[in-house]
């Protein structure tokens, strides 16, 4: 994927730079880079009308920030496999009231599955997930890796880690989430 920070072509990102208290005298503040990678996933029930047309939707929430999503593409079966990775980045000072939200849904979102939460304080904590989530009935679940990144290994979607502790990994998609972005009122939206 292609991320939406125009120095990437050059192979080095650099931090968003957001406006603490004086707009005048711009503070740059690291972001806490969360990937989120959808696998894939097991026993997806069919739809009321028959179909099967799984997608995960992932969003991450922190109050005073503006709302970071993302969809994983849509399958056509019961057994899907998406290797799609998608980077969040979460204001260090925002951990406390952080979420990670991960739904599995047919018909493009109109259904939901299943779905779990997480919050950024206990993935910073554990660093690194891998596991199968249950997401539904009849045995679905999803296999979700979710780790902490530094903000270089982050800009290309760089997975050392996941190659050292999954070669499943190896071949996935990274797509950037557009960066954390504080709400014109401070509340979250």
């Amino acid at each position: 994927g292609k991320s939406k920070h125009s120095d990437v072509d050059s192979g080095v990102l650099s931090p968003p730079v957001i406006v603490l208290d004086k707009p005048s005298e711009p503070v740059a503040v690291r972001p806490i880079v969360i990937n989120v990678t959808c696998l894939d996933a097991r026993n997806v029930p069919t739809a009321d009308d028959g179909s099967v047309d799984p997608q995960i939707h992932i969003e991450m929430t922190a109050e005073g920030f503006l709302k970071q999503t993302a969809n994983t593409k849509t399958r056509s079966n019961s057994s899907p496999i998406w290797r799609q990775g998608f980077n969040f980045s979460c204001h260090p000072g925002s951990t406390e009231n952080a979420q990670v939200s991960i739904v599995l849904t047919l018909q493009s979102g109109a259904t939901q599955v299943g779905s779990l939460q997480k919050s950024v304080k206990e993935i910073v904590a554990e660093e690194y997930i891998d596991q199968r989530f249950p997401m539904g009935p009849g045995g679905c679940d999803a296999r979700i890796v979710i780790e902490v990144c530094d903000w270089g290994e982050a800009d290309h979607g760089s997975h050392n880690r996941h190659q050292r502790r999954s070669s499943t990994c190896a071949d996935t998609q990274v797509a950037e989430v557009e960066g954390f972005v504080r709400t014109a009122s401070g509340t979250a939206r």
